[in-house]
């Protein structure tokens, strides 16, 4: 991986799974669902993080995701379509939150063709007892 990437991708993912990693975190600590209400409020307390967490991360995730196909569409190393599948995923929520499901098809057709190409180099690595 190039190390500029690193440097991109290591912020990015923790906004993106901050609040992920948070919502756990507190489900560790708390005793019950009750107890759970005062550990978020202390976490909401902390200047700037509603807008990190919960709002400009999950953004900056989606909108990394689209560049990144983009980006992947201009070196011809996936369709031309690709990208449009994705932008219609992020798209679909705004529209109705029912077809989410429908946007995580397009994930999945949009994405299969990379996952396709990288299961042979997987089976070619096999284990011998």
């Amino acid at each position: 991986m190039n190390p500029r990437t690193a440097y991109i991708t290591a912020p990015l993912l923790v906004l993106a799974y901050g609040a992920i990693v948070i919502d756990i975190v507190i489900g560790f600590m708390a005793a019950d669902h009750d107890a759970m209400g005062p550990l978020f409020e202390q976490v909401q307390a902390v200047p700037g993080a509603q807008l990190v967490i919960h709002d400009a991360g999950p953004f900056l995730f989606y909108v990394a995701q689209l560049a990144l196909v983009v980006h992947l569409a201009a070196h011809k190393q996936v369709k031309i379509w690709t990208p449009a599948l994705v932008a219609v995923d992020l798209a679909l929520p705004l529209v109705n939150k029912d077809l989410m499901s429908v946007g995580a098809l397009f994930l999945l057709v949009s994405f299969w063709p990379l996952a396709r190409r990288s299961i042979p180099a997987a089976r070619r690595t096999s284990v011998h007892a």
